[in-house]
């Protein structure tokens, strides 16, 4: 059926140990599931003051203490990025970020940034079932509405 045939093609998320950044992240919602998912470090990115203080409460409010991972929120600037602060990451999501074409090159060098020069990660062997080693892509989640200016861009662009 089809739901397998995706499945195959582009397996689950593990969450479970992996470093998440979301980009543009309005009140972090895709981060609290991320963190209730496992993932061992959330960070929640935006660059609006005001829209960081929304999402600040949203993490105070609703954080899974019992995951064992963290999360957090810090202001990042797609235009101005500063190799000293690199938001290095596993998994980079996007949630309803592209407005208009010029945002389009910003937000694909910012993934890139986070993803860092090499976008493939060594997995070790499966001690249980001695399974053998494996690379797993880099995962980058966009979710966003038709019809928006630069989402073509953007797909084409990737």
């Amino acid at each position: 059926n089809q739901q397998q045939q995706r499945t195959q093609k582009h397996p689950p998320i593990v969450w479970k140990g992996k470093r998440v950044v979301e980009l543009g992240c309005g009140g972090a919602i895709p981060s609290l599931v991320a963190h209730r998912l496992g993932a061992a470090e959330v960070v929640a990115t935006d660059f609006d003051e005001s829209t960081l203080a929304h999402a600040r409460r949203h993490v105070r409010h609703n954080h899974n203490v019992k995951s064992g991972g963290t999360i957090s929120v810090q202001r990042l600037d797609w235009e101005c990025l500063d190799e000293g602060e690199l938001l290095k990451a596993d998994v980079v999501l996007a949630s309803d970020v592209i407005y208009s074409v010029a945002k389009v090159l910003p937000l694909i060098e910012t993934i890139r940034h986070c993803l860092g020069n090499d976008h493939r990660h060594r997995t070790s062997n499966n001690d249980a079932g001695g399974g053998t080693d494996y690379d797993e892509q880099a995962r980058v989640v966009v979710a966003t509405r038709d019809g928006r200016r630069g989402v073509e861009e953007f797909l084409w662009a990737m």
